[in-house]
């Protein structure tokens, strides 16, 4: 869904040992090609459309009732956000 950080307890990445160097990432992946805007969905974009849509989802669910023909529509949904079959 996107890139975050554990420099306390994760595997290290060569060149991005701390939050100093998380530039690097952006400059490989635009070295492998990637667009500028596939780099802010890497960055961001993914994890912002995904958390959009859970707030969507989370205003539905507050406002009874819930119907059969929501819950199947939004569990296939949800399936498919997280990469889940």
């Amino acid at each position: 869904m996107g890139i975050g950080t554990d420099f306390d307890g994760g595997a290290d990445l060569d060149g991005c040992y701390d939050v100093s160097e998380l530039g690097n990432i952006t400059l490989e992946l635009v070295r492998r090609g990637y667009s500028e805007e596939q780099i802010r969905k890497i960055w961001s974009g993914n994890f912002m459309r995904v958390f959009r849509k859970a707030i969507e989802i989370a205003k539905e669910l507050q406002s009874p009732p819930l119907t059969e023909s929501f819950m199947s529509r939004h569990v296939a949904e949800v399936a498919v956000l997280s990469g889940g079959d």
